[in-house]
């Protein structure tokens, strides 16, 4: 009995070609799973800017100016510093660096130097 080493090749080819598309198919899979993670990963960023951006349009209709024109009109630090005349001989940005300084929870609105103004004006 003779050996035929084409029956040897070709059932080693199929198998080697097998092996092949198994892996592909893992390979496949893998990425697949990897686009689904990033389409979610990209929803949820798009989800979160919206939410962001509803919050930012929110909160710009809220007016804040009532909170530091009261912490201005009634906070003891600022009545020290001008019954000390640390705001005398000052631009208006160096009384803002002041104030801001005295007062960090202010919101620093448009009217703040105004307000200050007129709370040195009044002693």
């Amino acid at each position: 009995m003779t050996l035929d080493w084409n029956w040897f090749f070709a059932a080693f080819a199929q198998c080697g070609a097998a092996l092949i598309g198994i892996i592909s198919a893992f390979i496949i899979s893998k990425l697949l799973g990897e686009n689904d993670k990033y389409e979610y990963i990209i929803k949820e960023l798009e989800h979160s800017s919206i939410k962001k951006n509803e919050l930012l349009k929110k909160i710009s209709l809220r007016h804040f100016d009532w909170h530091d024109r009261l912490n201005i009109k009634y906070d003891s630090a600022i009545e020290d510093a001008i019954r000390e005349d640390q705001f005398s001989d000052l631009t208006d940005e160096e009384k803002l660096k002041n104030i801001f300084s005295l007062i960090p929870e202010l919101l620093r609105v448009e009217n703040c130097i105004s307000y200050l103004n007129s709370r040195i004006n009044e002693t």
